[in-house]
C-alpha cells in the first residue's frame, strides 16, 4: 500500500518553511540531482525481543523527492503516533522489505551516533569532510541527543565500498548504525519512540558543512584512517578492493574518454607494426590521466576504460592494471585533477546556488557539453559545423536537416529492433525554431549541398492527412502501385500545419502521428478506387517543419496526440559563430554502409538495426520504471527514448556503419539536451507571451469594468436629480424635466426615469398629444 499521490504542485503556506528545510538537507546530501528514494511512514510500534520499541513500517512511496511530495510526508509526520524515514541510498525494486542486494550505488556515506553527543574534535573533524548532522530527536543513553551523520561523496559508488567507509565512520564516531539498506530520519519530523522520555521531539539539521566542495571516497578513507580490512587508502594502492564496472550513465565525456582511449590503441599498434619500443606505462599513466580529465573519476570506470585498451591485454592482465590504476587514485596527478573539477564546479555557482531549495528539484539531465566536444567527435559533424559556419548558418539547424535526409535514404525496410513493442521505423521529424527569416530555409538548402550521395530525395510542401498517401501511392488501370519509397515533407511556416490541423474532420495530426513508428497509412473510402492503403515500414517519411516560438502554441497543445514529442527540436540561432568569413569545405561524399546491410537489402530488404546490450538494457529499464510508477515523466518527453535511439541510428549511418554503438547513443544524448533546451525555450516564450495577453486582456477588462461603474454611478446621480426634482414640485413635464437636466446627465435621464417607475416612485401620464407627457410623483 502507497500513500496517496498528490496531484498539486502547490505547498501549504504553513510548510512552506520546513519544505525548503527538508530540501536544503537533500541538496546539501546528494548534490544538485536528487536521486529517486524510498520513503516510508510508521504509525505503529511494537516490542521487539529486547523489550524496545521498534518501528513497524506500513506504507511506502519511492519515488524523486518534489515539494508536494515532501509536504504530503510533513503533513502525515505531524499527525499522532506517525514517523517518517527515508532509506539514504536508492533502491532497485519497490517494497518495504528491501535488503542489502536491493541497494544501487550512492555517493554518500553515513552513520548514526546514538550512544553520546559529539564532541569538538569530532565537529572539527567532521566539518574538514564536509559532513552533514540531523539531530534525529532522539535521547542517548546519557541524556544526549542523538545525531545521523552524512558525508557527502563526489561519485556514485557500489553498496560494498559505502558500507566499508561507514563502517569506517562508525568506528571512527564510536557510533551506531552502517548497514547500506539502514533507514533514518528527515529533518521537520518527529522522533516518537522515546515519548516517555520527554515527548514526541524535532529532528532538526543541525549544521551544513562551510565546504563547497563534495569529498572523494579515497580522501574519506584517508582521513579516517581505516585499516585494511575496509576501504582504505593503502588498500586502494594495491588495487585490490578495484572492480572494473562499466560505467551506466553515458555521457560526452564518456565520448571524449573513449575518443583518448582509441588514440592510446592506435599509438600501441603502430609502435608494434613498426617494431618500435613504447613505454606502456606512461602511455597508460597519460590515458589515465584523460579519464579522469574527462569525467570518469572513480576508480572502477577508470579500470574497466582502460582494460579495454590493448595495453591491457597483456600477461599480467586484470590485476597488473587494478594495483597501477589504484597507484593512480593515490598520486598528486589524480588529486590535481579532482581538484580542478571542484574548483571548477565552485566558481560556475556559489555556495548557496548549490544547495538551494527550489519548489520543484531540477530534473536529472545530461551534464553540461562544450559545443567544440560534440563537433570534435567525429569528422562528419566538424564538416556540418564548418560547411554551416561558412554559410552563416546554424550547425545545429544543418544537422537537424541532415539526419531528416539521412533517414530519408536509408530504406524503408530498415527498422529499429522491437526493444519495447515491435520493432520501429526509423521515420524522422524535426522542428527548426527561428524568427521570421533567421534560418529554416538557409538550413535545408545548406543540408542539402553540405553532403554529396548518389541518392535522390523527393521534397514536398505537407498537405492533408489524406494527400500523404498520394505522395507514395497510386491507381494504375485499377491496380495499386507505389511509385516513390521515400519523400521529405516540408512546413515552411507552422502556421500552415496550424491551418491544416483546424480543418473540420483534420486528419493531419493522427496521420502524422502513425508515419513517425511506421504504422499501416490510408483510409476505408467507400469508393474503392480512392483507397491508397500503405502497409508498415513500407515507406520512408521524414518532416522539417519551421516554427517560430510565438506561433507554435498549436503544434505544443497537441501534445496529448503525441505529435510535438516525436519532433527533434533544432535552433536557427548560433551565438557561437565566428566573426570572420570561413572558408566552405568540399561537400562530403558518402554512400549506404554495406556489409550485413547491403546483403539483407539484396534479399528482401528487411534489416534490424543492432543495437549495444547497454542501451536495451537502459531503454527497458527505463520503460519498466515508467510502467510501475517509478518514474513520472513530462507529457511533452514521452518519447523521449525512441527519438534518441533514432538519432543515434542516423548518426551511426553518417559514420558509415549499421549499428548503434554506445558512443552513437551518448552522441544522440547530447542532441535530445539540444533538443529539450530548444523546445523549453519555446514553452518558456509561450508562457511569457500568455503572461502578457493576460495581463493586456485585464487592463482591458478593467478599463471595461471602469467605464462600466462611471456609467452606473452617471445613471445613479441621474436618478437621484429627478427624483429629487419630482419630489420637490409633484409633477413636471417630459419636455420641461429634459430642459432643466444638467448636461451631464441628460443621456442618462430616460434609463433614470424608468428605474424610478420600475421602483412604484413615479408615473409617465400620456398628455392629449402624442409628443407631450408629464411625469407623476407616487
Amino acid at each position: 500500500m502507497t500513500i496517496a499521490r498528490t496531484n498539486s504542485t502547490t505547498v501549504p503556506r504553513e510548510l512552506d518553511f520546513t519544505v525548503s528545510e527538508v530540501f536544503r538537507f537533500l541538496h546539501a546530501v546528494y548534490g544538485k540531482k536528487l536521486p529517486i528514494l524510498t520513503f516510508i511512514i510508521s504509525r505503529k510500534r511494537v516490542v521487539n525481543a529486547t523489550g524496545k520499541p521498534s518501528i513497524r513500517p506500513e506504507f511506502y512511496k519511492r519515488a524523486k523527492p518534489t515539494a508536494p511530495l515532501i509536504a504530503e510526508l510533513l503533513e502525515l509526520a505531524r499527525k499522532p503516533g506517525h514517523e517518517v524515514f527515508f532509506r539514504v541510498a536508492p533502491m532497485g525494486r519497490d517494497g518495504l522489505d528491501t535488503t542489502k542486494a536491493d541497494v544501487l550505488p550512492v555517493n554518500v556515506s553515513w552513520t548514526e551516533v546514538d550512544s553520546h553527543g559529539l564532541t569538538d574534535e569530532d565537529l572539527a573533524f567532521l566539518d574538514s569532510i564536509g559532513a552533514v548532522i540531523n539531530d534525529s530527536g532522539g535521547i542517548a543513553e546519557d541524556g544526549g541527543a542523538k545525531t545521523h551523520v552524512y558525508v557527502p561523496l563526489d561519485a556514485p559508488h557500489p553498496p560494498e565500498q559505502i558500507g566499508a567507509l561507514n563502517r569506517a565512520l562508525r568506528d571512527r564516531l564510536r557510533g551506531d548504525k552502517f548497514d547500506v539498506s539502514t533507514m533514518l530520519r528527515l529533518p521537520d519530523t518527529y522522533h516518537r519512540k522515546d515519548q516517555s522520555r520527554g515527548g514526541a521531539r524535532l529532528c532538526t539539521m543541525r549544521t551544513r558543512s562551510r565546504s563547497r566542495r563534495r569529498q572523494s571516497l579515497p580522501n574519506v578513507a584517508q582521513a579516517l584512517s581505516t585499516d585494511a580490512s575496509s576501504t582504505s587508502a593503502r588498500e586502494r594502492t594495491d588495487g585490490a578492493s578495484l572492480t572494473p564496472v562499466e560505467p551506466k550513465k553515458r555521457t560526452v565525456p564518456w565520448s571524449r574518454a573513449r575518443h583518448h582511449l582509441r588514440t592510446v590503441n592506435g599509438q600501441i599498434r603502430e609502435a608494434e607494426l613498426n617494431g618500435e619500443s613504447i613505454d606502456r606505462d606512461a602511455r597508460m599513466w597519460g590515458l589515465y590521466k584523460d579519464l579522469a580529465s574527462a569525467g570518469l573519476t572513480d576508480g572502477n570506470h577508470i579500470l574497466w576504460t582502460a582494460l579495454q585498451c590493448s595495453a591491457a591485454k597483456t600477461e599480467k592482465g586484470e590485476r597488473w592494471m587494478a594495483g597501477d590504476v589504484a597507484r593512480f587514485l593515490a598520486s598528486d596527478d589524480y588529486a590535481a585533477i579532482v581538484a580542478e573539477r571542484e574548483e571548477e564546479a565552485v566558481s560556475a555557482r556559489p555556495l548557496e546556488a548549490a544547495v538551494a531549495v527550489a519548489d520543484e528539484p531540477e530534473p536529472e539531465a545530461a551534464e553540461p557539453v562544450k559545443d567544440d566536444e560534440f563537433w570534435q567527435a567525429r569528422p562528419y559533424l566538424s564538416h556540418i559545423r564548418d560547411f554551416a559556419r561558412s554559410r552563416l548558418v546554424s550547425p545545429w539547424a544543418v544537422l537537424g536537416v541532415v539526419l531528416a535526409r539521412v533517414a530519408g535514404w536509408i530504406p524503408p525496410g530498415v527498422t529499429l529492433p522491437p526493444t519495447v513493442g515491435t520493432k520501429a521505423s526509423l521515420n524522422l521529424f524535426v522542428a527548426i525554431t527561428d524568427h521570421s527569416g533567421l534560418g529554416k530555409g538557409a538550413a535545408v538548402g545548406t543540408a542539402r549541398d553540405c553532403i554529396e550521395t548518389l541518392y535522390g530525395l523527393q521534397s514536398i510542401n505537407l498537405g492533408s492527412g489524406e494527400g500523404i498517401g498520394h505522395q507514395f501511392m497510386e491507381r494504375k488501370d485499377g491496380e495499386l502501385h507505389q511509385h516513390t519509397e521515400a519523400v521529405m515533407f516540408m512546413v515552411n511556416e507552422i502556421d500552415s500545419l496550424t491551418a491544416m490541423q483546424g480543418r473540420s474532420a483534420s486528419t493531419i495530426t493522427p496521420t502524422l502521428c502513425s508515419a513517425w513508428v511506421g504504422e499501416p497509412l490510408g483510409f476505408a473510402y467507400v469508393d474503392k478506387t480512392k483507397r491508397l492503403p500503405m502497409a508498415e515500414h513500407t515507406y520512408r517519411l521524414t518532416l522539417v517543419c519551421g516554427v517560430q516560438p510565438k506561433r507554435a502554441r498549436s503544434l505544443l497543445d497537441a501534445a496529448g496526440s503525441g505529435l510535438p514529442q516525436r519532433f527533434l527540436w533544432f535552433p536557427a540561432m548560433d551565438p557561437g559563430a565566428p566573426d570572420d568569413d570561413l572558408p566552405e569545405p568540399a561537400p562530403l561524399r558518402w554512400g549506404l554502409p554495406t556489409g550485413d546491410l547491403e546483403h539483407a537489402l539484396n534479399n528482401g530488404g528487411q534489416y534490424l538495426v543492432p543495437i549495444s546490450e547497454s542501451i536495451r538494457r537502459q531503454i527497458r529499464q527505463d520503460r519498466s520504471d515508467r510502467m510501475r510508477g517509478r518514474v513520472i515523466v513530462d507529457e511533452l518527453d514521452s518519447h523521449r527514448n525512441l527519438s534518441r535511439l533514432k538519432a543515434a541510428t542516423a548518426l551511426a549511418f553518417l559514420d558509415g556503419r549499421a549499428a548503434v554503438s554506445d558512443e552513437d547513443w551518448d552522441l544522440s544524448g547530447v542532441l535530445i539536451a539540444v533538443s529539450d533546451t530548444t523546445r523549453d525555450q519555446v514553452v518558456e516564450t509561450l508562457k511569457t507571451m500568455s503572461v502578457e495577453e493576460a495581463r493586456s486582456r485585464g487592463k482591458l477588462r478593467g478599463a471595461e469594468q471602469i467605464a462600466a461603474s462611471e456609467e452606473v454611478h452617471k445613471v445613479n446621480d441621474a436618478e437621484d436629480w429627478a427624483w429629487e426634482k419630482l419630489r420637490a414640485e409633484g409633477s413636471l413635464r417630459e419636455g420641461e424635466l429634459k430642459r432643466r437636466c444638467p448636461a451631464r446627465f441628460r443621456d442618462y435621464l430616460p434609463e433614470a426615469l424608468a428605474r424610478l417607475e420600475r421602483a412604484s416612485k413615479v408615473r409617465r401620464e400620456q398628455g392629449k398629444r402624442k409628443d407631450s407627457a408629464s411625469w407623476i410623483k407616487l
